[in-house]
């Protein structure tokens, strides 16, 4: 899978699910076939403006 439509899936899924934690979130890419390392999806977050916010039960907003 590209960088692009990692980053749109990535985007789905924050808006769709909730998500609180970046290995909530790579458990759920993982089970749509997407292996990403930590590393690469904290640089997607950030890329695609990703910001952790302490706020009741989603850690994660998009903040663009």
């Amino acid at each position: 899978m590209r960088k692009r439509e990692r980053h749109q899936l990535i985007k789905r899924m924050i808006t769709e699910e909730k998500l609180g934690t970046q290995k909530e979130i790579q458990d759920r890419l993982e089970t749509c076939n997407v292996f990403v390392t930590q590393t690469t999806l904290s640089r997607d977050l950030r890329e695609i403006g990703l910001t952790k916010v302490k706020k009741r039960c989603c850690l994660l907003c998009i903040s663009k």
